[in-house]
């Protein structure tokens, strides 16, 4: 699978603009003391194609207003990284099922199965009871 922004590997694995995922572990801007990298940081990998430095991560930590343009016309998104840290919380469902996965699962395959279970919380699900 290849994107503009990511290629899926058979082999190597998954690559983001270029970097595999070790790459971006290691390259890309963590808090103090953490592990992992921010997810502003990969979002500004994502959009710009370059690693970020610190001031470019707190610029996005700070506001990002997103323009996607489809066919019909250009919408604006403003987000910060306090939202996203208010969205990350996995309901205990999800986390019970991801939990469950017997470990012969492919990782794809867990990846769609709880993509999918996420729709349960979606704003945009419509409920339909069949009587």
């Amino acid at each position: 699978m290849v994107t503009e922004t990511s290629v899926l590997d058979p082999e190597e694995g998954i690559r983001f603009r270029g970097y595999s995922i070790p790459e971006c572990q290691r390259l890309l801007p963590k808090l103090p003391g953490g592990d992992e990298p921010l997810p502003e940081g990969i979002w500004w990998l994502l959009c710009t194609g370059d690693i970020p430095n610190e001031q470019q991560t707190k610029a996005v930590s700070t506001a990002v207003e997103v323009r996607i343009v489809t066919h019909v016309k250009t919408h604006r998104i403003q987000f910060n990284s306090r939202e996203w840290a208010a969205k990350a919380d996995l309901p205990e469902h999800i986390e019970k099922m991801i939990r469950n996965f017997p470990s012969k699962v492919h990782p794809m395959a867990q990846f769609v199965s709880t993509i999918a279970a996420l729709s349960s919380e979606s704003k945009f699900a419509v409920v339909s009871i069949l009587v």
